[in-house]
């Protein structure tokens, strides 16, 4: 029986896969949202599941060691571009990308509580809007500046700047009655992942032309991340999701989306 386990299909996540290619792991691609759906369907056992969404999968999965997706001091890829400065975004339209769950969160946190603006309302990323949320490569591939849109917030780093801690965006989880041996083998090929680090990566080595970067800038980007929580995590973490309980039940992030 192969061992479905959930592909974050992002530059920030290939150390993870390294020693996961081939049995008895069968891979399957799912950006954040579509990885916490699979996770609550069952669809796979194991996967880095954004950061609430794994909390509120307990008690039937549970953390998988201590392994997450954490920025340290930016993000470089949770990317908020404006046609005009943050402090004048109240009452407007924010498009945000369906992919995300803690960015879209994060954003409304810092928002809130940062920035003490509240927008009109949180749309589709194909409507208008006078700023919109963008992760992943996606956001890699914008990290230049978007045309219209003169204003760029990294939300990683403003987080750091207002808290000074890191960011963890997503933990590994796995099902709670997972067989021991295959639970056993996940474990040890992320931890044998993060070992080899960004050395043997193709990307690192070749850099990745389809998303304008070269392979120090690979290197640079995948450096600004932690792999495994620690107490500093573990605080930010406690933090966060006090300041998520604190949010009104504003209308639903995704309006328009489903």
């Amino acid at each position: 029986m192969p061992i479905n386990v959930g592909l974050m299909p992002y530059l920030n996540s290939v150390v993870f896969y390294q020693r996961m290619k081939g049995e008895p792991f069968h891979l399957v691609p799912l950006v954040p949202t579509a990885m916490a759906k699979a996770a609550r369907e069952g669809s796979i056992v194991a996967g880095p599941v954004p950061l609430l969404d794994a909390i509120a999968l307990e008690p039937a999965w549970e953390r998988l060691g201590d392994f997450c997706i954490a920025t340290k001091k930016k993000a470089f890829s949770i990317l908020l571009f404006s046609s005009e400065p943050i402090e004048q975004l109240q009452g407007k339209r924010i498009g945000v990308t369906d992919e995300t769950s803690s960015s879209a969160r994060l954003l409304r946190v810092l928002l809130r509580s940062h920035w003490k603006v509240t927008p009109g309302r949180y749309v589709g990323l194909k409507d208008e809007s006078e700023a919109h949320l963008l992760i992943g490569d996606a956001a890699l591939r914008s990290r230049k500046g978007v045309a219209g849109r003169p204003y760029m917030y990294d939300l990683g780093e403003v987080w750091h700047q207002w808290t000074s801690l890191p960011f963890v965006f997503a933990t590994w989880v796995v099902k709670k009655d997972m067989a021991k041996a295959e639970r056993n083998a996940t474990d040890l090929a992320l931890r044998m992942g993060i070992t080899m680090g960004t050395e043997g990566l193709p990307d690192a080595r070749n850099g990745r032309p389809d998303l304008g970067m070269t392979p120090a800038e690979v290197r640079e980007y995948l450096e600004g991340f932690d792999y495994v929580l620690g107490p500093g995590e573990k605080k930010a973490i406690e933090k966060f999701t006090k300041l998520v309980a604190a949010l009104p039940n504003e209308e639903a992030l995704h309006a328009g989306h489903h």
